[in-house]
């Protein structure tokens, strides 16, 4: 089992708190945990962490309890957390427990549970170690921790975004009057994709919300400055869009710029500047 399953609003049992003269401070002072079997009554079941902690304490502080398990959580209030009333114990002092962790079962009513009218987990939140059995101690209602714990236990997981997938990379349809251009734009690098490229399966790898982000003609400059690329690097000729390879120094479509290549390129550097190049660096010059 787990916290969604043990702490389900079902299983909460007599209340913390209640009124009642059979407990030295004339109140109940733990939360019982219970599953209800077929003819109404509790039936011995598991018994869980609520949160993440350690073991501090394993044994029989007195008869009343019985056995009792207690975990030092960390918390700034309602630091240690103890279950009593206990069977078939199955972790030991110093052994660390997650939330929803196994830590043995209820007692039957045959075997030492203590003072109980059934079998049932009493939990008992407080600031010491032995705050469960020294009754002059205060305590916390367990309820709101119990929630906390079923609310974890139960809310929806997160989609795992693709291991490949950093969303660093930018996928552009660029807009022009000769229709969309598809690139792809990175840290010092540029590439621009032909049709007989996978785009959309590339586009799907490289961004965790698989979209491209539309730019028009005139942004692309400023893009390419912002991404640490050239400017004089692309140019639309005609209906073709062309990029610089800097290692051959050909100027066409389906070639990728990168800085690493340019820095060990063997080649004459070939620039190609486009209009909107030139009208970007002609407002930067004035800037």
């Amino acid at each position: 089992m787990t916290a969604d399953v043990t702490y389900a609003p079902d299983r909460i049992g007599y209340r913390y708190g209640v009124a009642d003269d059979n407990y030295s401070k004339g109140y109940h002072r733990g939360q019982d945990v219970r599953e209800k079997g077929p003819r109404g009554g509790s039936v011995v079941t598991q018994v869980d962490a609520i949160d993440d902690g350690v073991v501090v304490y394993v044994g029989r502080p007195n008869s009343l309890l019985e056995a009792t398990v207690v975990i030092d959580t960390g918390r700034a209030e309602g630091r240690f957390e103890s279950h009593s009333h206990m069977a078939d114990v199955c972790v030991s002092v110093r052994d660390r427990v997650t939330s929803g962790q196994r830590l043995g079962r209820n007692a039957g009513m045959d075997e030492r549970p203590g003072f109980i009218d059934g079998p049932h987990d009493h939990v008992t939140i407080t600031d010491r170690l032995d705050g469960a059995w020294m009754t002059w101690v205060g305590e916390y209602d367990p309820l709101p921790f119990m929630q906390a714990a079923y609310a974890r236990a139960t809310a929806p997981a997160s989609p795992s975004p693709n291991p490949l997938e950093d969303d660093t990379m930018l996928m552009l349809k660029i807009n022009s009057p000769s229709g969309p251009h598809l690139c792809s734009l990175s840290t010092g690098v540029f590439r621009h994709f032909i049709p007989e490229d996978p785009t959309d399966k590339i586009m799907r790898l490289s961004r965790i919300q698989d979209d491209w982000q539309d730019v028009e003609l005139s942004e692309l400059p400023a893009l390419l400055r912002t991404y640490g690329c050239d400017l004089a690097i692309w140019d639309l000729q005609g209906d073709k869009f062309v990029v610089l390879d800097p290692l051959d120094g050909s100027v066409k479509s389906g070639n990728m710029w990168s800085a690493a290549n340019a820095a060990r390129a063997g080649v004459a550097q070939v620039k190609v500047t486009s209009e909107q190049t030139r009208a970007y660096l002609a407002k930067l010059t004035k800037s």
